[in-house]
């Protein structure tokens, strides 16, 4: 995203009301940082660089809902 950072992204998302699950994904940020900015409201944050794997289960455990069954 050339013009916009993830950061800023997510901050406008919210402030439109705009409240989908943000998975942030990042190599720069320190990540105790972006954990510590409740005003995201970040569903999971993911360090970089990350496998496939590990992106598919974060994806998975955002999008469960409490009567999802555990492969």
């Amino acid at each position: 995203m050339p013009k916009v950072t993830g950061v800023e992204l997510v901050k406008k998302l919210r402030s439109a009301n705009i409240t989908l699950p943000v998975i942030m994904a990042t190599g720069k940020l320190p990540m105790e940082a972006l954990g510590r900015s409740p005003s995201l409201e970040l569903a999971a944050l993911l360090p970089k660089p990350f496998s496939f794997e590990e992106l598919l289960e974060t994806v998975r455990k955002v999008l469960c809902v409490s009567d999802c069954v555990p492969e």
